[in-house]
């Protein structure tokens, strides 16, 4: 596309041969002619005399078409920055976002101090002397003259100290796998896999993996946050293209041109700012 030039913008002529061209205004037209012609005009109608005085003015002739568009000048300095707009409206709140981890547990605290002892109480009255002990025993009965206790011993998992018996530790026979071993109906318990309704759950939070898809239609409020709607960050001079990423224009120039474009409606023609 060829740019038009001022005449002040051509270079000048140093030596001008009779051939050289020039630019004249003809019965509201722009025409050309040459050094050749106008000299043979001079010469058939003589040198003009000196100017007499002005005339009056005659009436506004007709305006004549408008030409075409300059060359755009240099772009003038920024302005001043203008003074800063009130503040908007504060905008709508944003999702809440998700719940983070829960952090460590505390350190237990110290152990408080053991309160004192209370007072001895008073010493109730002897009772009445019992009958004498057995003198002596046979298996599997014991009968310890010294301390007059009686041991019983009637088989494994049992010991016997004065007068009453006590079971030796026996867990591992009630766990699962054990000889006699308990179910969760023994002691009232719920079984190691159950399910619960959703009114028995009323407190905590559910992991992200356990909540369903939602469709769109279930968004009836709010606004979403920009960095929902796709990768990328948003900006005024970016677009949220179709697969889902925050990007760039892509056109960044026009014909080797940047800033903005304008068309001049008269001469149907580019001019860049």
């Amino acid at each position: 596309m060829a740019l038009q030039k001022r005449v002040s913008e051509l270079p000048a002529v140093t030596t001008v041969a009779g051939t050289d061209l020039l630019i004249v205004s003809s019965n509201n037209a722009t025409k050309r002619t040459s050094v050749q012609q106008i000299g043979a005009y001079f010469a058939a109608n003589g040198v003009a005399g000196p100017q007499g005085p002005v005339g009056p003015a005659g009436a506004p002739g007709a305006t004549g078409p408008q030409g075409p568009q300059g060359v755009a000048g240099p772009t003038g300095a920024t302005g001043a920055t203008g003074a800063t707009g009130a503040t908007g409206a504060q905008g709508p709140k944003g999702d809440t976002g998700d719940t983070g981890p829960q952090g460590p547990a505390g350190a237990t605290g110290a152990t408080g101090a053991t309160g004192a002892a209370g007072a001895t109480g008073a010493t109730g009255p002897k009772g009445d002397t019992g009958d004498s002990g057995v003198a002596a025993a046979t298996a599997p009965v014991t009968y310890d003259a010294g301390t007059k206790t009686v041991a019983l011993s009637i088989g494994a998992g049992l010991t016997t100290s004065s007068g009453s018996l006590a079971l030796a530790a026996h867990k591992a026979s009630h766990s699962t796998g054990g000889s006699d071993a308990l179910t969760p109906a023994d002691i009232g318990a719920a079984t190691l896999s159950h399910t619960h309704t959703a009114s028995q759950v009323t407190s905590g939070q559910f992991d992200v993996a356990r909540i369903p898809s939602l469709p769109a239609s279930q968004i009836g409020s709010g606004v979403l946050a920009t960095a929902r709607l796709g990768t990328g960050t948003a900006s005024a001079s970016n677009y949220l293209r179709g697969d889902g990423a925050w990007v760039a224009a892509p056109v960044t120039s026009v014909n080797g041109q940047t800033g903005a474009v304008t068309v001049a409606a008269s001469a149907k023609k580019f001019w860049w700012m």
